[in-house]
């Protein structure tokens, strides 16, 4: 979709929407913002990242760079296409709370909640049809981060510890030892990767829609990724993390008229060598998964592509780091080709 010349947007995030209990999700509740927009001549719809987010609600520190939140998924919808039946609707958590509520998010029963939706997919997954099977079959075929993904969110449920303080082999992503591991955990992981295809199936309905009513969705994609993730956890060779999980290298921004010690983000920085050495394969495979999210992206700290602030990893305010130079030219030109000529990223 080409963006307009001029256009109007509105900022909220599918959290705030109303018409569903407990939390804002991509079914009926999306549905209607999609078309109060575009009876209000409104032709862009921002959001914040749509990944999972941290334990403070954040999605700005998210475990995964590739996934989408499963406080999103609808369970209206779920029960519509009969992929969860009324009585397991019927128990979810927070079933019994209004759906135009307008108080202040509940996280941890939005979390009872997405547990809850899970398992009832799980559940009914057996009685599903042959032709629904194989679509999730080919969708699981094409995410090559799913699979990682679907561990990661297992293990850090199992351990309840960031992933330096899993056993040993698995800490390290081991492929023996996580295949041994995997055929124990068969039912829990396909629990992981059900719910996020059916997150990216009501998605894409969602975006469809959109794009009928010609509305630009605006996404955002942080610049940095969370110590305590799995793009970090199978791909340490592309950060400044040890296997003990500590940083060598933090990330932050220098003192300014703002704050004396500058800003401490806490998140490792890249290993651009590394990334060169790829072709900035793994940035690439993120940038791709977030163009078929949105049309267009804001890239948080869009500066970083220039030169980066680094902070030796062990310090406890960002004031002796360094700026160190970043290959973002190389790195543009790279997803600019990816995208045949176009790049849909927004400078901060």
């Amino acid at each position: 979709m080409s963006a307009p010349a001029r256009s109007t947007g509105v900022l909220l995030h599918p959290t705030a929407l109303p018409g569903s209990p407990v939390c804002g999700s991509f079914g009926e509740p999306s549905r209607r913002w999609i078309h109060l927009l575009a009876n209000n001549n409104i032709g862009v719809w921002q959001l914040l990242p749509l990944a999972p987010p941290d334990g403070t609600g954040s999605p700005y520190n998210s475990p995964s760079c590739f996934a989408l939140n499963p406080w999103f998924l609808d369970a209206d919808d779920l029960r519509r296409d009969g992929l969860i039946s009324d009585e397991d609707f019927q128990k979810l958590p927070g079933s019994e709370e209004p759906s135009e509520s307008v108080g202040n998010l509940d996280l941890e029963l939005v979390q009872r909640r997405s547990y809850g939706i899970a398992d009832a997919l799980l559940k009914g997954w057996a009685k599903q049809s042959k032709d629904r099977h194989q679509k999730f079959e080919i969708w699981c075929q094409q995410q090559r981060w799913l699979e990682d993904h679907a561990h990661f969110t297992v293990l850090h449920d199992q351990y309840r510890e960031a992933w330096w303080g899993w056993p040993e082999e698995l800490a390290r992503h081991n492929h023996k030892a996580l295949r041994s591991w995997s055929e124990r955990y068969k039912d829990e992981i396909l629990r992981v990767k059900l719910q996020q295809w059916q997150l990216n199936q009501q998605w894409e309905a969602i975006r469809e829609l959109a794009r009928g009513k010609g509305i630009l969705i605006f996404g955002d994609l942080p610049f940095y990724v969370s110590a305590d993730s799995v793009d970090v956890w199978s791909n340490r060779h592309l950060f400044t993390v040890k296997e003990n999980g500590e940083l060598t290298t933090q990330s932050g921004v220098p003192p300014d008229y703002f704050s004396e010690t500058g800003q401490l983000w806490g998140s490792p920085v890249y290993r651009w060598g590394r990334h060169r050495l790829t072709h900035f394969r793994w940035w690439r495979q993120r940038f791709a998964r977030q163009r078929q999210l949105a049309d267009l992206l804001r890239l948080d700290h869009f500066r970083a592509l220039a030169a980066y602030w680094a902070v030796p990893g062990q310090d406890k305010t960002a004031e002796n780091g360094q700026w160190q130079p970043s290959p973002g030219r190389s790195l543009l030109n790279k997803l600019r080709q990816d995208g045949k000529g176009e790049l849909p990223m927004v400078a901060e």
